[in-house]
């Protein structure tokens, strides 16, 4: 069932703060997003790469 009367306009005044909650919250999640991406990938930092490698190298191999 719809509201007998409704008015655009007061309806828009009254739904900007939570829009714009919205929009914020959006931008703050993306920001957060690509600062995570960007701290977590280092192309430098092949330790733990060359660690693994070590590991797979110094283990024996037994043929069954």
């Amino acid at each position: 069932m719809s509201a007998p009367d409704t008015t655009i306009k007061k309806q828009q005044r009254r739904h900007r703060p939570a829009l714009i909650g919205i929009a914020v919250a959006i931008v703050f999640a993306a920001l957060v997003f690509l600062l995570n991406i960007n701290s977590g990938v280092d192309a430098d930092d092949t330790s733990l790469v060359d660690e693994a490698a070590d590991a797979v190298v110094d283990e024996p191999r037994s043929d069954n």
